[in-house]
């Protein structure tokens, strides 16, 4: 799970964070490690903050910023999910996650966040996925603080 933190530094800029909180997983595994080893996986992400950049007007902006997911597995998994919350200001606006995009390898370029998206290829025992960003963002947009989270979710082997 990651928090993002925006924060609109005028009425047409827009800077958003990124903050990892933690790493969700999910999901059995139905294959098993070597003998005399004990089922592990991890996930991790970096940087833990991740600066999307300003937004100076209302439009569609890319991220200069990449994420990086890092797992490594003894045992068999399948897919690895991310999946975003709205971006919340204080006042009740919101950027939805139909306006958050994410591109990776296993994306055809920038992908709307409106439902989970498989951001991995094929799972590895060590595998690391640079994930980018790009925010929509319109004139109603209020300035100020937009917080929302980003989940990460291994699924069960294939």
């Amino acid at each position: 799970m990651m928090k993002m933190m925006g924060v609109v530094e005028s009425k047409n800029a827009l800077r958003a964070v990124l903050l990892v909180v933690c790493a969700g997983l999910v999901g059995i595994a139905q294959g098993a490690p070597p003998p005399g080893l004990e089922p592990s996986i991890s996930i991790s992400v970096t940087p833990g903050e991740l600066n999307l950049g300003s937004i100076p007007y209302p439009g569609t902006h890319d991220s200069p910023a990449i994420l990086t997911v890092h797992i490594v597995a003894n045992y068999p998994y399948g897919a690895v999910t991310a999946s975003a919350t709205p971006l919340q200001h204080p006042a009740g606006n919101s950027v939805p996650p139909e306006r958050i995009f994410i591109k990776g390898p296993a994306t055809p370029g920038f992908v709307s966040m409106a439902g989970p998206v498989a951001v991995s290829l094929q799972p590895e025992p060590e595998l690391d996925i640079n994930l980018a960003f790009r925010v929509e963002t319109l004139l109603a947009d209020l300035a100020g603080t937009y917080t929302g989270t980003v989940t990460f979710t291994i699924g069960p082997p294939y």
